[in-house]
This record gives C-alpha cells, structure tokens and sequence, in this order.
C-alpha cells in the first residue's frame, strides 16, 4: 500500500477512534478506497460505501426514484 493510501488509513483510524459509534458512509473518494483495503471498522454496519460503479451520488444526481 503506497503512502497516500496509509494516510488515508490513518485518517480513517483517526476518525473511529474519536467517533466509535458513528457510522462512515463514503462514496468514490481516494480515503474510501483505501478503506475498502484496509480500513478495521470497530462494529457492524459502521462501514457503507457505494465506491463501486458509479457510487450513491450517481443515483441522486440522476434523480434515481430508488433512492429515498
């Protein structure tokens, strides 16, 4: 793993630590790819991300009735 995705990891770790119940929810950002390879979330459902495709953000721009 190069370094830009260790600090994004370090990020990622930062952000659990001070915040251990709060869900992160990411779409196609560089923090939430390096995420998907290594990020340890501390329960479940404190993960989502939509960074496959083209992401969550794809459907609301696109008006996707789906999305609620």
């Amino acid at each position: 793993m190069g370094p830009k995705y260790r600090a994004a990891c370090h990020f990622l770790t930062i952000l659990r630590d001070a915040l251990p119940e709060a869900p992160i929810l990411g779409d196609s950002t560089q923090a939430i790819y390096a995420g998907n390879l290594a990020y340890a979330a501390p329960a479940p459902n404190r993960w989502f991300n939509a960074s496959t495709g083209y992401g969550a953000l794809a459907l609301l721009a696109e008006g996707d009735s789906s999305v609620q």
